[in-house]
């Protein structure tokens, strides 16, 4: 699978979610954007400010079929900021919300 159709497959679940009231913010790194011809996994880190939002999150990303799998990071805003885990990525994509859409969020962690 290239990056191009992971990227858009997590496109769509998140756009799916947010259709579904969950705000979250999706990020891809590790070495899936650094070096995708040996990554054995793609990491994706969701900042969502609802726990009850996770399980649906992992429903709809159990319909895509993924190779190499997702390993997932599940954050809240407060957490990620202790953690400072996305200003400490050497190497991060964006991939929901999409650029246009951000404005003053709850969960702008930057």
């Amino acid at each position: 699978m290239t990056l191009e159709v992971i990227f858009n497959n997590l496109q769509r679940v998140a756009e799916a979610c947010a259709k579904r009231d969950i705000d979250a913010r999706w990020l891809v790194f590790g070495s899936i954007l650094s070096n995708p011809a040996v990554a054995s996994d793609v990491d994706v880190l969701i900042v969502y400010s609802n726990a009850l939002h996770v399980d649906i999150v992992r429903a709809e990303l159990a319909r895509i079929d993924c190779f190499p799998p997702f390993h997932l990071v599940f954050l809240l805003p407060s957490e990620e900021r202790e953690l400072q885990f996305i200003a400490r990525l050497k190497l991060s994509k964006e991939i929901w919300p999409p650029p246009s859409s951000v404005s003053e969020r709850l969960l702008d962690v930057n």
